[in-house]
């Protein structure tokens, strides 16, 4: 009679149900990429009768958790600020991350936290870089440019009622140049494109939005 099983290391991704007609063995199946669906729900009644030697890791080592894995919702993920930032020393700073599956954040791609909400009451220029918040399977990104309280090489944020649509422009870092997401879809010109059509905006060295580029972009109604 089996009593032992060790099948660590060995890149297993599905497990067939087969192995739930046997128990009271010691099993080590840790170290595999399993492929974590609702198919393998039954390993969580069947971890109970057997001497389950090692965690079980999911692709990007995440443990099972039948919670994680048979969402009967399409998962989402929202993360709050949606566009890049630049900000000031010393200011408050919030970011929030909603989600129907468990959430955590990374910092330059090292973890940081697994509360959906991180206050920061006082930035510092340490905190420039990328945050990002990851669900099951989703991820959300915005770069964070902490700026010294002497400097003042940004443009201003801007929002822009035009007959293509609402464009709020963010404050930017000299130099940029900024592109936002036509409201109104393709004009007519650009319609058979597979990209997406685009607004650009410029910050200029002296510190003006310049080259304002609506081109893309659809009007309002198809009346010009």
């Amino acid at each position: 009679q089996l009593s032992s099983l060790y099948i660590s290391n060995n890149l297993i991704k599905p497990i067939p149900t087969t192995f739930n007609q046997i128990s009271h063995i010691n099993f080590d199946i840790s170290n595999n990429p399993l492929n974590c669906t609702c198919t393998l729900k039954w390993l969580i009644k069947w971890f109970e009768t057997i001497n389950l030697l090692n965690k079980i890791n999911c692709q990007k080592s995440k443990y099972l958790n039948e919670n994680d894995f048979c969402l009967n919702k399409k998962n989402f993920l929202f993360i709050t600020p949606e566009q890049s930032q630049i900000v000031y020393q010393n200011d408050p700073f919030t970011l929030n991350c909603s989600s129907n599956t468990k959430t955590y954040w990374t910092f330059n791609e090292k973890f940081y936290s697994n509360n959906s909400t991180i206050f920061i009451p006082y930035l510092y220029l340490n905190h420039s870089g990328l945050w990002t918040c990851h669900s099951f399977n989703l991820n959300r990104s915005i770069s964070l440019h902490v700026l010294n309280i002497q400097t003042n090489h940004f443009c201003q944020s801007l929002q822009m009622d035009t007959s293509k649509g609402h464009f709020y422009w963010p404050r930017t870092l000299t130099g940029q140049i900024i592109q936002l997401k036509c409201p109104f879809g393709s004009a007519a010109w650009l319609i058979n494109s597979y990209d997406d059509p685009k607004a650009y905006y410029t910050c200029s060295f002296n510190r003006q939005w310049i080259d304002l580029d609506l081109s893309q972009c659809a009007f309002r109604t198809n009346i010009s």
